[in-house]
């Protein structure tokens, strides 16, 4: 489930200020890329901007970075996961042991992430 909208436009933000740092790029030039100020730079690294998709594709492309290593998402919470019905195999008759339904599952939980 996503984070609570503050925390996650800090991290949002945290997690472009970082890329942003580790390819030596200054807010002014990131600023020059979108077309803002570096303070507009700065206020969305510190999460009081809170950039279009539009802008995070942009940031994602002059960063050179897929978009969505940029955003903070913890995937399904246990409580959102009780509220999905189970998906039954071969016509609802569980042919598949444990083991392999949890491997299965924790893999499809992960494909999002990545």
């Amino acid at each position: 489930m996503l984070k609570e909208q503050d925390a996650f436009y800090r991290e949002l933000g945290q997690r472009i200020s970082d890329e942003r740092s580790i390819r030596k790029f200054s807010q002014e030039e990131l600023g020059e890329y979108l077309k803002l100020t570096r303070t507009s730079i700065a206020n969305l690294e510190r999460g009081r901007h809170r950039p279009s998709i539009y802008q995070l594709i942009q940031i994602a492309t002059f960063l050179r970075i897929e978009y969505a290593s940029l955003i903070p998402y913890d995937g399904i919470t246990n409580e959102v996961q009780a509220n999905v019905p189970e998906v039954k195999i071969f016509n609802g008759e569980d042919v598949v042991d444990e083991a392999t339904k949890d491997v299965v599952s924790n893999f499809l939980s992960n494909i999002n992430r990545d």
